[in-house]
């Protein structure tokens, strides 16, 4: 599916990010209870380090299941394309929906990125 959507996309010159955002999804809300049960007998850390184990086995093995994707991409259509919509696709990585919010502890309004002082108040802020 999303294959056929990026040849579309390359043809008509569509735009990348509603492409996206029909694969990336955010995460779910809950907490697993085998991830809990698992923090706990092990500790934060080693679970953290195996899990980055496990990405970055997963990415060699997504990079080499998704080639016809990637060669598409690598053609000179596919190259122009991204080209084209490479304004779009940053300003899509940094957008809203991937940003971090914080919010002030003294007055609760809530802002995106880690900021000297809060916007709305003026306070000063400290970040460990």
């Amino acid at each position: 599916m999303f294959l056929d959507d990026l040849r579309r996309a390359i043809k008509k010159n569509e735009a990348l990010p509603p492409l996206l955002d029909g694969c990336i999804r955010p995460p779910k809300a809950h907490q697993n209870p085998l991830i809990t049960t698992v923090v706990a007998l092990f500790g934060e850390e080693k679970v953290t380090a195996m899990v980055i184990e496990a990405i970055k086995d997963n990415l060699f093995t997504s990079i080499k299941s998704n080639q016809e994707a990637l060669t598409l991409l690598n053609s000179p259509e596919g190259r122009a394309y991204l080209h084209r919509n490479l304004d779009s696709l940053l300003d899509y990585l940094v957008s809203e929906k991937f940003a971090k919010k914080y919010s002030c502890p003294k007055c609760r309004v809530g802002f995106l990125g880690k900021q000297t002082a809060c916007p709305s108040c003026k306070t000063a802020l400290k970040w460990r």
